[in-house]
């Protein structure tokens, strides 16, 4: 394989992240669903339901798809079902089509969570280049966050120019050129998923039912990975509430669709400095102090950016080869 061809991969992967989170309906979703298709704030919350539950139930077989067929196709499956979901999302217009769309919504976050990760620092790794990916991944991060401010900012006015659903339908075709970036992709070591190795001889491989199982052994039998994704899925959650319920606040308090963007761009800001800053937060406390940091500091938006980068950083630690399926949902390599 060269290398070259794998290390264009880091330039590809920010392209990628880039134009999956460039999305112009970040400022007005909510707003969206209770203003365009008249849904009160209890169906928004119960559509959100089956969404959380679909990433739940399969991250293990999505990510164990990864570890089976190949990052790359893994990811080009992630973000075309993204793109599909957006446009479907902005078309709904009845509250069970909407729910269709979060559910293939959940089905893309599924394929997505942990492949992405897993499949940058696999690049790097083939070029030697594997202690780079705290600081490639928090620039990564960092990308998506500002893509997120530039979708905030652009997004409100434009709906506010147009309507509701075209910023939302638009934003289906910008998730589109993530599949497109993906396409270019290079697996970095396309053997593993080959059935016969170089000379023609059968290699053995894992079957889709074995991948799962081991992964889930994993799960259960090594402590930091199990509560290191729980704690991850529980802050997560907490986080929710502030997202949820912000735009019907600014509503109540009589800002304008147009003015959206502005007032939720600090806290995507605050994410980017933090999303940079990860990698020295992390040296700093250590990768056990620093979900204290996190859970005491939650109250402050910046925190997303260092709590992405902390569970790359306490799943997959670049200093470690231990090698175990992406299938437990996090990266191939193990603490």
């Amino acid at each position: 394989m060269n290398s070259s061809r794998v290390e264009a991969n880091v330039n590809k992967y920010y392209a990628f992240q880039f134009f999956l989170n460039f999305q112009l309906w970040w400022p007005i979703w909510i707003i969206y669903l209770t203003e365009e298709r008249g849904l009160t704030l209890g169906q928004v919350t119960l559509i959100d339901v089956p969404f959380w539950l679909s990433i739940i139930l399969l991250q293990v077989p999505a990510a164990a798809l990864a570890d089976r067929f190949g990052r790359k196709p893994t990811l080009i499956a992630a973000s075309a079902s993204f793109a599909i979901a957006v446009t479907a999302f902005g078309l709904a217009t009845n509250f069970w089509l909407i729910m269709g769309s979060y559910l293939i919504w959940g089905v893309a976050f599924a394929l997505l969570n942990g492949t992405e990760s897993a499949f940058i620092y696999d690049s790097l790794k083939a070029c030697g280049r594997e202690h780079e990916y705290p600081r490639i991944y928090g620039r990564g991060w960092a990308i998506q966050m500002a893509a997120g401010v530039a979708g905030t900012l652009i997004g409100a006015p434009l709906a506010s120019a147009t309507s509701l659903p075209f910023p939302i339908v638009l934003s289906g075709g910008l998730a589109a050129m993530a599949v497109v970036a993906a396409v270019m992709f290079v697996e970095p070591d396309p053997s593993r998923y080959e059935s016969l190795s170089a000379n023609g001889e059968a290699r053995p491989r894992l079957s889709y039912g074995q991948i799962i199982g081991d992964s889930m052994s994993i799960f259960r039998h090594r402590p930091n990975i199990r509560y290191g994704i729980l704690f991850y899925g529980v802050i997560s959650i907490g986080s929710i509430a502030p997202i949820f319920l912000f735009q019907p606040f600014l509503r109540e308090h009589g800002f304008d669709v147009g003015e959206m963007g502005i007032w939720q761009t600090p806290m995507r800001v605050a994410g980017i400095v933090a999303a940079l800053a990860a990698q020295q937060i992390i040296a700093r406390f250590g990768e056990r102090a620093t979900p204290w940091v996190m859970s005491r500091e939650r109250r402050f938006a910046g925190v997303e950016g260092m709590q992405s980068s902390w569970r790359e950083a306490i799943l997959a630690p670049p200093a470690r080869a231990d090698p175990m399926p992406l299938g437990c949902g996090c990266n191939t390599h193990a603490v």
